[in-house]
């Protein structure tokens, strides 16, 4: 997403190739630039593109390699090759070739700092905090399969296949929140995403949403409403709902709604919203929002295998990446697409 202009949208395959789009996803072009500088293997095809994001002075930034799309098998594109930027748009790219021991690995997720222009997240074999100006990186303890912050960037959470940790002070420390302790994520779990509002809840605190699971399918859900400290499970892994099907470390996503600390989107097979009991926000109601088995253009169809949700930089629609390419909603409340 172009934080200057939201018309702009750049979107990234796990079958290589990054497009851009100038009129809000009605019409894209294959970025050929980032192909003439990742181009790699006697295939001549591109890297896949697992992440993006944009820092606050206009850089992009595009991570490689895909660590949950396991059906992708074109010649080195599962790899990857580490991080590329660009500061004028996309014209040219260069690859970060500071990046430690990151060339060989998955960048599972890239993480533009909200309020300092100089701070880049990255989740891969290790969570790492990169500072664009120095060129230097601060490598943490956990390797990272998914990082979200908070807005105000001081709360980041992250996830791997053994431990979900947060940090209350900007990723100076971080604290483990998984463990068999009855407010933690259970350790059980091979895949944790997260999701974290865009406003503070009624307790001035950031509320974060945990959805778990496993190659069989959805363990269960947790919602926090103490900026990702204590959890509590909403989502029974019994429970009606199994949105990620027997794909549990394929497809599943999270992302919170603006204007809406209490309500959050989720996608796997289909997607879904959860919004919290008003009268206890530590639980809450799932109902179903698309249908993959719908016709397009109905406005409830929603490809199946949905991976990413992202706001618009203006958060007037979400975009949603799937097996199909993607959809945007028709508004910020998600009810048609």
């Amino acid at each position: 997403m172009n934080r200057s202009n939201p018309n702009i949208v750049f979107a990234g395959s796990v079958t290589g190739g990054l497009y851009k789009s100038t009129d809000r996803g009605g019409w894209w072009t294959r970025v050929t630039s980032f192909d003439d500088v990742v181009l790699t293997g006697s295939t001549g095809t591109s890297l896949a593109i697992s992440a993006t994001c944009q820092d606050l002075n206009g850089r992009i930034y595009v991570g490689t390699g895909c660590a949950f799309e396991g059906g992708v098998t074109f010649g080195q594109m599962q790899n990857g090759n580490g991080i590329y930027y660009s500061d004028d748009l996309g014209a040219t790219w260069t690859q970060l070739t500071t990046t430690p021991s990151l060339t060989t690995q998955n960048i599972n997720e890239l993480q533009a700092d909200p309020n300092q222009a100089d701070r880049i997240w990255i989740g891969s074999n290790r969570v790492y905090t990169y500072y664009p100006t120095a060129g230097l990186f601060q490598k943490h303890t956990s390797a990272s399969l998914d990082l979200k912050h908070s807005p105000d960037g001081m709360k980041v959470i992250s996830s791997s296949a053994s431990a979900c940790i947060v940090s209350n002070d900007y990723g100076a420390t971080f604290t483990t929140i998984s463990g068999s302790g009855p407010t933690q994520i259970a350790t059980s779990n091979m895949r944790v995403e997260f999701g974290v509002s865009f406003e503070k809840n009624s307790l001035n605190n950031w509320s974060v949403f945990a959805m778990c699971s496993k190659t069989s399918g959805l363990t269960e859900g947790y919602i926090s409403n103490d900026n990702g400290n204590t959890w509590n499970k909403t989502l029974p892994a019994n429970g009606l709902i199994n949105h990620v099907g027997t794909q549990g470390t394929y497809n599943k996503t999270v992302a919170g709604i603006p204007g809406h600390p209490d309500r959050f989107f989720m996608g796997g097979i289909d997607t879904y919203h959860w919004e919290a009991d008003p009268d206890d926000i530590s639980e809450g109601q799932i109902e179903q929002r698309s249908f993959w088995f719908l016709d397009n253009p109905n406005p409830f169809y929603v490809h199946a295998d949905n991976h990413e949700i992202e706001w618009a930089t203006d958060l007037k629609q979400a975009y949603i990446g799937n097996d199909c390419g993607g959809c945007r909603s028709a508004d910020n409340n998600m009810n048609i697409f």
